[in-house]
């Protein structure tokens, strides 16, 4: 199982939001993960893939100013796609504060 957590950002130009998780424990090693976030009236919207590694994490940006993100995420191995986690869901922030990102909240969700 795959452990994510989904933090809620602002940033100075648009409102963004960070996905984290940590490596699902695999005999196989995973070769990406995929990420797909939307607004409750919209399609799902895949991110680039992010390589494993170091990396477990990945910032959504340029997200409109007070609006319910529904955000999932699952590993790729060399025998297929993982399922998608569970959806979770993080409103923006209203309006821009800050040129830096700041986590400010954060809900964890299981894969």
């Amino acid at each position: 199982m795959t452990g994510v957590a989904l933090y809620k950002a602002i940033r100075s130009e648009k409102p963004a939001l960070r996905v984290t998780w940590t490596t699902p424990q695999s005999d196989l090693p995973i070769s990406q993960y995929q990420v797909e976030y939307k607004t409750r009236s919209t399609n799902w919207r895949a991110t680039s893939p992010v390589s494993p590694g170091s990396t477990t994490s990945t910032l959504l940006e340029a997200l409109d100013a007070g609006t319910v993100y529904e955000v999932h995420i699952r590993a790729v191995s060399a025998i297929g796609n993982g399922p998608w986690s569970r959806v979770e869901s993080e409103t923006t922030y209203m309006s821009e504060l800050s040129s830096e990102v700041k986590l400010l909240e954060s809900t964890k969700i299981n894969v």
